[in-house]
């Protein structure tokens, strides 16, 4: 296992800068996700760990020690991409062996690596058969059983699950997430799926635009976002934002007037705000606060139901047991309460604060 540390890294191509000295550490043990939109830079973070990628300032260090020149093979860090990688004319067998045989390891020791990894991945009954007969999620398994059978200090994996159905990748995210408890390693992992990044991650870290947008727990970085940026893209549906303007104490929108707690009122608000509320929060009973709606359309998803409507003319999703949508149509009225909601700065997209 290893501590990873990630001291002012900077990536730049020409004038187009990826990373912007970027500092972090991956503690020893620590399964962290790094998460993002489309060329946010996490891919490229990845790909500096692992070697495989030259920093253009900055420095990684492994254990404390700088291995910013050193050649990826010699950083003793497996890699698990997105595509298997896998070579098509060996067996299991001999695709999970492969990376002790070029270390020159003893033959018993080789078999019996691989008979104990393949034991706990579930691929026992596989060991003989090639790639091509393999399903993609059988794929996904020998290739980290090749990252796992040289037991290395760390696990680096690069979007795993992209190019897997739904249904298994809800099996692997479990398969993963047992690894991790039972081997207890290092682990860094890249997707673009926010779903993933909740359910996997000791600590979420979360990038944009060559930065650390925040980092924290899954839960406290959902609940507290520091920016519109983060509670954008936390959530599915995402969060939901009225535009709003202060006058004294209260907030006016078009079509909805709140009143923030008091703590929020002694705080100097600045006159534009935009007003946070999760599709989750919403519901049919009075609240704290309220809106007044016009119900665009209804999505019934089996135990949910999607309430998509209008708040004047900004959009909102409220999230509600399916149960309570039958007796809603388009085109009527509703009153939606909720109790949470946050605030953000119009101009800068900032936090001003937990607000309930």
């Amino acid at each position: 296992m290893a501590t990873i540390t990630l001291d002012k890294i900077a990536k730049r191509y020409g004038d187009t800068v990826v990373l912007n000295e970027l500092s972090l550490t991956i503690n020893d043990g620590e399964f962290v996700v790094l998460v993002g939109p489309s060329g946010c830079g996490k891919t490229t973070l990845l790909r500096m760990i692992a070697g495989l990628l030259e920093p253009s300032q900055g420095s990684v260090r492994i254990d404390g020690n700088d291995v910013t020149q050193t050649a990826p093979g010699d950083r003793d860090i497996a890699m698990v991409f997105q595509s298997y990688a896998l070579y098509p004319h060996m067996s299991v067998r001999e695709n999970i062996a492969f990376p002790l045989k070029v270390r020159r390891r003893d033959p018993a020791f080789i078999q019996a690596r691989v008979n104990e990894v393949a034991q706990q991945l579930g691929l026992d009954p596989l060991l003989d058969r090639k790639p091509a007969a393999l399903s993609g999620g059988q794929r996904q398994r020998v290739a980290m059983g090749r990252a796992i059978v040289r037991e290395p200090k760390a696990f680096l994996f690069d979007e795993p699950l992209s190019n897997l159905d739904a249904a298994l990748r809800g099996r692997m995210r479990g398969e993963i997430a047992a690894l991790h408890r039972r081997l207890k390693a290092t682990m860094v992992y890249v997707t673009h799926d926010q779903h993933e990044a909740m359910t996997l991650a000791d600590r979420l870290v979360l990038l944009n635009k060559g930065t650390i947008e925040q980092m924290g727990a899954p839960l406290t970085v959902y609940q507290r976002p520091r920016t519109r940026f983060v509670a954008e893209f936390l959530g599915s549906p995402p969060m939901n934002f009225l535009a709003a303007t202060r006058n004294g104490a209260e907030l006016f929108g078009n079509g909805f007037k709140l009143t923030p707690a008091a703590d929020a009122a002694a705080q100097p608000l600045p006159e534009k705000v935009w007003v946070g509320v999760r599709p989750e929060a919403l519901c049919l009973s009075p609240r704290t606060h309220a809106v007044e709606a016009e119900i665009d359309w209804v999505e019934r998803t089996g135990s949910d139901g999607f309430l998509y409507a209008r708040v004047g003319d900004a959009p909102l999703v409220a999230r509600l047991d399916a149960s309570q949508t039958h007796p809603l149509e388009p085109g009527s009225r509703i009153t939606l309460g909720f109790d949470e909601l946050s605030l953000f700065d119009a101009e800068s997209g900032r936090a001003l604060g937990a607000q309930s």
